[in-house]
């Protein structure tokens, strides 16, 4: 009877956790960014700073991943996005 009742107790405790496993709880990385706006391909600036980052995301199954760095030039510089010209800008120390 005893191993019954701990038999039981622990098919509770696992369904009830395996309640939190569904799809419709995961939110870990958003569709859009709007702080964001693509150059071409990886390279994208913000919109405020108009510092250029490499950024990437993609899905594995239900969660995201990627990563955001910024933009380095040659001489180790960051760079800027001029939106008028559309060229890179590097800045200077």
């Amino acid at each position: 009877m005893k191993k019954k009742l701990i038999t039981l107790g622990l098919l509770v405790c696992v369904s009830i956790g395996l309640i939190g496993c569904s799809d419709t709880n995961s939110k870990y990385v958003k569709d859009d960014n709007k702080k964001l706006t693509n150059i071409s391909g990886l390279l994208s600036y913000d919109n405020d700073t108009r510092i250029i980052y490499y950024y990437f995301k993609d899905f594995a199954g239900n969660a995201g991943y990627g990563y955001m760095s910024p933009y380095i030039s040659e001489n180790g510089n960051f760079c800027k996005y001029d939106v008028n010209e559309r060229r890179i800008i590097e800045l200077k120390k």
